[in-house]
């Protein structure tokens, strides 16, 4: 069955490496050492600490923000504070980070929460709120996550703050779409998105486009996820916002597997050298080599060419490192060889990783023993998949297992275990059917909710035309006013030189007006 790129997350986006280039790491540091006074010295640790987050060297990064912090105490300037623990180094915490990471983030985040409090400022108190939010979704925490949402509300009362309310809606709707719950997704979604749209703010509505086409794409509607980021992508152009841009192609490649995405995404991030996107880019080429392509030898010949992406799986960890070996010989069709490597992964990986990654590495090696013909061994490890799987509730992954542990106890000769087991596939192939309804319901929903949405923006549009026609006619109305009184004052014993004046500033205000009438949209596009 062909897997995109989405369906193997864990290699793109989950990553525990050091950062490799001692080049970089030195001109961060001058820059720390060069800073003269405490403001140009956060600033620069802020970026170093942020390089090291890139490349999940989160204790070294720990480190430079507690450096960071003790400036900031020291000087005791409260947005020197603010700015460190409230920095942006921390939001590179991913979905597959090792738990003990996600305790030291969260412990950071708590005293960013305490310091708010302590001196009463509602707008950061809300956003250490979605911080933790956001953070207890990536564990998988999605209740805890909404009851940090609601106090992020309670927080910011009734003060105008729409960049704040505008976070808190996008995370709120990252909740619900990780819960399955995409009606109430796209309603925040879409609270957002008039919020970015009032303040004319064209990156927050980059942002809300791809936030919609990871919604549709989760609903399989993946034509509609393009459009989305194909939307967003028009809006960047326009404004010519490089980082923004490569942010679609990035997304575009993954919802797509299209290799020109990849390419151009490159591409943009080399001519930017932008160090996250970089590597994110890369892992998507070796990515599409191994799982696309399903071609061992070019996907080893990249990894090999580039030294910093190999070292950055070597960084992982011998686990995961050979996990990420075996999975380019899976993909590959090479069941032997992708055992070897995922024999050399498992000890590690059974006492450091999560229920989520072992049940994938059960059912990888399950289906190499089976390729072999090695049935007893595959049904072993599928069986473990599918302790793990009911444990966590994956219908799609227990569905997989089960017909196949019905074939292979067929093929042992076992005909009541195999006929045991397919049951159990038939009422999990039920059970992702109702999903699949529930979800074909959910897409219904919000195409009623993206209907009403496109009128409600409709009408915005509307209003801001009525309200420039009518600002166009007053303008006119006081330019006619002006030159009657020329005309009426010319009628009267007045010193020339004000008539010409009045009249001189009269024809400034016209052409001035005229200039205002063509200088719009419609005549320059």
């Amino acid at each position: 069955m062909r897997l995109p790129l989405t369906a193997i997350g864990f290699l793109l986006l989950s990553a525990v490496c050091i950062a490799q280039n001692p080049e970089k790491i030195r001109q961060l540091t001058s820059r720390v050492a060069a800073a003269q006074n405490d403001s140009l010295k956060i600033m620069a640790l802020s970026a170093l600490a942020e390089y090291y987050f890139i490349f999940k060297l989160e204790k070294k990064a720990d480190s430079i923000l507690e450096k960071q912090l003790s400036i900031a105490e020291i000087s005791q300037n409260k947005n020197l504070i603010f700015a460190t623990l409230f920095s942006d180094a921390i939001n590179n915490v991913g979905t597959w980070t090792p738990t003990e990471t996600f305790d030291r983030t969260l412990r950071f985040i708590e005293r960013g929460l305490e310091y708010a409090k302590e001196v009463d400022h509602n707008q950061y108190l809300a956003l250490a709120h979605i911080r933790k939010a956001a953070l207890l979704r990536k564990r998988g925490e999605f209740d805890n996550a909404l009851h940090q949402a609601m106090f992020a509300f309670s927080s910011l009362g009734s003060e105008q703050s729409d960049s704040t309310r505008a976070a808190l809606h996008i995370e709120i709707g990252n909740i619900h779409l990780a819960k399955s719950e995409a009606p109430q997704a796209y309603k925040n979604y879409n609270s957002a998105y008039f919020i970015a749209y009032k303040l004319n703010n064209n990156a927050l509505q980059s942002d809300i486009y791809h936030h919609f086409a990871w919604l549709y794409h989760s609903l399989g509607d993946v034509n509609q996820a393009r459009n989305n980021l194909l939307q967003s992508l028009d809006l960047n152009t326009k404004s010519n916002n490089k980082r923004r841009i490569l942010y679609d192609y990035i997304d575009l490649a993954r919802i797509t597997d299209k290799l020109e995405y990849v390419q151009k995404a490159i591409q943009l991030a080399d001519s930017l050298q932008f160090d996250k996107e970089i590597m994110t880019s890369k892992k998507l080429l070796y990515a599409y080599y191994m799982v696309i392509d399903k071609n061992s030898t070019l996907a080893m010949n990249y990894l090999h060419a580039n030294k910093d992406l190999q070292q950055y799986y070597l960084n992982q960890g011998d686990a995961n490192y050979f996990w990420n070996i075996g999975n380019v010989y899976k993909y590959a069709g090479h069941a032997d060889s992708a055992l070897h490597y995922y024999k050399k992964a498992e000890p590690e990986m059974h006492k450091s990783f999560s229920a989520g990654t072992r049940l994938l590495m059960y059912k990888d090696i399950g289906e190499c023993y089976s390729q072999l013909n090695n049935t007893t061994l595959a049904i072993y490890n599928y069986e473990q998949a599918l302790d793990l799987g009911k444990e966590m509730k994956n219908y799609g992954m227990m569905a997989n297992v089960t017909q196949q542990l019905s074939d292979l106890y067929e093929l042992k000769g076992s005909s009541e275990k195999a006929l045991y087991f397919s049951r159990q596939f038939i009422g999990y192939k039920d059970m992702l059917q109702k999903l699949a309804a529930k979800s074909d319901l959910a897409l219904l929903s919000v195409a009623r909710e993206a209907t009403k949405a496109q009128t409600e923006l409709d009408n915005v549009a509307a209003n801001k035309v009525r309200k420039k026609n009518l600002q166009y006619w007053a303008i006119g109305v006081a330019i006619a006013v002006v030159f009657a009184s020329v005309l009426l004052i010319g009628m009267f014993p007045v010193r020339k030189v004000v008539v010409n004046l009045i009249g001189f500033f009269a024809f400034i205000c016209l052409f001035e007006f005229i200039v205002l009438l063509i200088d719009t949209e419609f005549l320059h596009e």
